[in-house]
């Protein structure tokens, strides 16, 4: 899954080459590599998808009968009347709806909700069992449609307004931030993570007082950042509970008052353009990652289609399929 590189955040999920490493090989060592035999050219890899209806989260259309041609790690065709080539692999999604992979902004990948109630686990556990906590982890939240994940460490609203103007690139969480946080936020165009339904009280224990006066806080500043037009980008803190279930997250965003192309936008447009990586992702169009999912159901009628992923492909590969 793509790694951004925004501010305040680590690196995520989408791996990329590891550029710096290369740069650090001796003069002579990379002078030997580049005289090397080259190795012999790969076959083309071609698949056909055909698509029950295609989403655009752009401006929200559906394209019935839509087939998307990729070739290798990218999108090379996409269109309701687009010829398949006769070596082409065909997968057929006649039966779902079809939409970009998603985008999470706001993960932390090496984290398992018994963390949460123990000591930390930079203590208490070995990095080598973290690290397998965290493959699987990463492979669960593929699995529910997110083909790209920022792992942060970024937290709150404190200092917000001196954040922004410093010129911050996203706020996580802010369940407290102020009309003036907000307007700044507007005018630096300052994208938001809200992550709302982490602070949804899940045992008798967390049902407290404050908790219930912060959940009705971060419902009144989502809805308020909402009218404003704050850039407010899908992030859901997995990780401080069980990875491969972030879909729920949409649904607090729409039942909070959001429509639904909107949550979607979040999780698509909106998030490639918080991870500056909005010419890769985000969208299926030609010259893209080739990052593809299928859904039960039309979300833009039901918000809980986006948790019945059947199908998910990540830079060409086929990670889940309709059983």
């Amino acid at each position: 899954m793509q790694t951004g590189c925004p501010q305040t955040s680590t690196a995520g999920a989408h791996i990329v080459p590891n550029l710096i490493t290369l740069r650090r090989l001796a003069p002579a060592m990379l002078a030997g590599l580049l005289a090397l035999p080259s190795a012999p050219l790969q076959a083309v890899d071609v698949t056909a998808i055909r698509a029950g209806q295609l989403l655009n989260p752009v401006d929200g259309s559906l394209t019935r009968n839509a087939v998307i041609i990729v070739k290798n790690d990218r999108i090379e065709q996409v269109g309701a009347n687009t010829a398949i080539p006769a070596n082409a692999r065909v997968i057929d999604l006649s039966a779902y709806t079809v939409l970009p992979g998603l985008i999470d902004s706001h993960t932390h990948i090496l984290l398992q909700p018994e963390d949460e109630h123990g000591p930390p686990p930079v203590i208490s556990k070995s990095q080598a069992f973290r690290t397998v906590q965290g493959v699987v982890a990463a492979r669960k939240d593929l699995e529910a449609g997110f083909t790209t994940l920022r792992d942060v460490d970024s937290e709150g609203a404190g200092f917000a307004d001196v954040a922004i103007r410093g010129g911050v690139r996203s706020i996580e969480h802010g369940m407290m931030l102020d009309d003036e946080a907000l307007g700044l936020m507007v005018e630096h165009g300052t994208y938001w993570c809200p992550t709302l339904s982490t602070y949804i009280p899940g045992t008798v224990e967390d049902d407290t007082e404050l908790q219930r006066r912060i959940v009705a806080s971060h419902k009144e500043v989502f809805r308020k950042a909402m009218r404003m037009g704050v850039k407010i980008a899908f992030g859901t803190d997995v990780g401080a509970y069980e990875h491969g279930t972030s879909a729920r997250e949409f649904a607090r965003m729409v039942d909070y008052g959001m429509k639904p192309i909107d949550a979607i936008r979040s999780a698509t447009v909106r998030g490639s353009e918080l991870l500056r990586m909005e010419s890769q992702i985000g969208t299926i169009e030609p010259g893209k990652f080739a990052d593809v999912i299928a859904v039960e159901g039309n979300p833009l009628e039901d918000i809980g289609a986006l948790g019945r992923v059947t199908f998910v492909m990540k830079a060409g590969q086929v990670y889940k399929s309709p059983r």
